[in-house]
């Protein structure tokens, strides 16, 4: 398992940043699914330039969701595309 944000780096504020397609290629390339994970409050538990978490600080919750796999047939580029659009429109709902 690989653990990857999205947006290529940790939020300063719990929003959601732009994503990036990278969760899609690494998956594509190896041939698995992407499982959306939702780690609910992650800014509070394990804050950007703090060398480790804070366990203690605030509730963690982790959410999963369906795994995503493009439909056959979708050129490479397009079919990372529209695992992570379908990625980012479950993560808002959350």
């Amino acid at each position: 398992p690989v653990l990857v944000f999205p947006e290529g780096t940790r939020t300063r504020d719990g929003r959601l940043g732009r994503f990036r397609e990278g969760p899609a290629l690494f998956a594509r390339r190896a041939g698995v699914p992407v499982v959306p994970v939702y780690l609910c409050r992650s800014e509070r538990c394990w804050p950007r330039g703090s060398a480790l978490p804070r366990p203690f600080g605030s509730r963690l919750e982790i959410r999963f969701g369906a795994p995503l796999r493009a439909p056959a047939g979708l050129p490479p580029r397009d079919a990372d595309r529209w695992i992570m659009r379908r990625l980012e429109a479950w993560m808002r709902l959350q």
